[in-house]
C-alpha cells in the first residue's frame, strides 16, 4: 500500500506539474501559494522584470522569488504583510553600473488576492529620488 500511495503522488506530481512534497497527502491541497505574475514593465528600462514568480509556504514566508532577468537573495527579502487582502514583500539589492559604480535599490512587491491577484512592483534607488513602477496581474497556482 505504501508503494502504491508513493506512485500515486509521483503520477499526480508529473500530471499537474507540482512537487510531490508540495501537497498535503490527506486533502491533496497545496501547502503553499505560487504566483506567476506578468508586469507591464516596458517603461522601466529593465529595472523591473516583465515576469516574476513568488512562492509562499504555509507559514506565510516567501520561499522563492525568481525572474528571468535577475536573482534575488532570499535572505534580503522580508514579508511585510500577509493577510486576506495583501501579500507584500520588500527587499534590497545592489546592481553594478556600466561605469563601475553600484546602485542600491529597494523593491516593494504587492499582490492583491481579493482584486483578481493584481500586482504592483515599485523599485526605488537608495540614494536618489527617482523610482520605477509597474503593474500587472498574477495567476495563483
Amino acid at each position: 500500500m505504501h508503494q502504491l500511495s508513493g506512485l500515486f503522488i509521483l503520477v499526480f506530481s508529473i500530471t499537474f506539474g507540482g512537487s510531490a512534497l508540495a501537497y498535503d497527502l490527506k486533502t491533496m491541497a497545496p501547502i503553499y501559494e505560487r504566483y506567476y505574475c506578468t508586469l507591464n514593465a516596458d517603461k522601466t528600462k529593465g529595472w523591473i522584470p516583465n515576469e516574476i514568480e513568488l512562492v509562499f509556504n504555509d507559514d506565510q514566508q516567501l520561499t522563492n522569488i525568481q525572474s528571468s532577468s535577475f536573482k534575488v537573495d532570499l535572505k534580503s527579502v522580508k514579508v511585510i504583510r500577509y493577510t486576506e487582502d495583501f501579500r507584500e514583500v520588500k527587499y534590497q539589492a545592489t546592481y553594478k553600473g556600466v561605469k563601475g559604480g553600484a546602485y542600491k535599490t529597494i523593491h516593494t512587491i504587492t499582490i492583491l488576492p481579493k482584486h483578481d491577484n493584481k500586482i504592483s512592483y515599485m523599485m526605488k534607488f537608495g540614494h536618489y529620488r527617482n523610482h520605477h513602477m509597474a503593474t500587472g496581474t498574477c495567476k495563483k497556482r
